[in-house]
């Protein structure tokens, strides 16, 4: 089973470490994706402090014009405080989510600030099962200008014997009643080390992919099926080194509606990881 960790100290995946002489020692932690034939797609990368904490996060893809950066700020006890904008037009230095725990020391609110007005826009609500593993998600946004915050939707989700996530149901709320009309995703894995470690600190960034941040391997396929019938497929196929560590990664993304293939796109990705030496801080 897979446990929250929420911890300074384990914020950061424990991966292995390498053997005594195969090069770079210390802990082994995911560094960046990149493209290997277009640079115009997406990217994503992680920065490390010198206590080997997640600091920065970075994303981009110019197909869409989109390049964002947070940093992470952590309180005096070393957990998440707040994070903010630290690379994006027109609103660096613009905080964009502040992090409340809960009397048991879990994660239990994300508050979430709009980016063009600075003030706070709504918040994700954690819930947890006995075993202290997230089993839903609720998000809650402002109702117009001063009405109060309302759930406007509820993210559940159903895990193996594992701890990996294998659905996620994602039901729109309206008023307090529940829509019809939801999304179901559905996840396969392969048996290697999550590539980015199923750290929490991904949530902090990346909520709607809840299988990147709470399964321990690697997802293999991802199949979303929307409320009008169209299906979202991406099929992730990976190359691994010596360590069982994914350094390559082949997707295919195809959607279709009604039987009918409406888009399809290959992307090849590498993988590269860092080494965290041992802090003395």
């Amino acid at each position: 089973m897979i446990r929250l960790l929420l911890t300074a100290a384990l914020f950061i995946t424990c991966f292995a470490s390498c053997k005594k002489d195969d090069g770079p020692q210390g802990e082994r932690a995911f560094s960046t994706m990149e493209p290997q034939n277009d640079r115009a797609l997406k990217t994503s990368s992680y920065s490390y402090d010198r206590r080997n904490r997640v600091a920065i996060f970075e994303t981009s893809d110019v197909t869409t014009e989109d390049f964002h950066s947070e940093m992470i700020r952590f309180d005096t006890t070393g957990r998440i405080s707040f994070t903010y904008v630290s690379n994006e037009f027109g609103n660096v230095g613009a905080k964009a989510k502040e992090v409340e725990y809960d009397a048991e020391g879990r994660v239990g609110k994300v508050i979430l600030f709009s980016s063009y007005s600075g003030l706070k826009n709504g918040y994700d609500s954690l819930a947890y099962d006995n075993g202290n593993k997230i089993v839903g998600i609720y998000h809650y946004e402002i109702d117009g200008v001063i009405a109060p915050y309302l759930l406007t939707r509820k993210d559940l989700m159903v895990r193996d014997a594992r701890g990996r996530v294998t659905d996620r149901r994602e039901i729109p709320v309206y008023r307090n009643t529940e829509s019809t009309r939801i999304t179901t995703i559905s996840y396969t894995y392969d048996e290697k080390p999550n590539y980015k470690g199923a750290s929490f600190t991904h949530f902090i960034f990346d909520a709607e992919e809840s299988a990147g941040w709470m399964s321990s391997n690697n997802v293999i396929t991802k199949t979303t099926q929307y409320p009008d019938g169209s299906v979202q497929t991406i099929t992730n196929a990976y190359t691994y080194d010596a360590d069982n560590f994914a350094t390559s990664m082949s997707q295919h993304e195809q959607l279709t509606r009604g039987g009918t293939i409406v888009s399809s796109r290959k992307t090849s990705y590498n993988l590269k990881y860092t080494f965290l030496l041992p802090s003395d801080l």
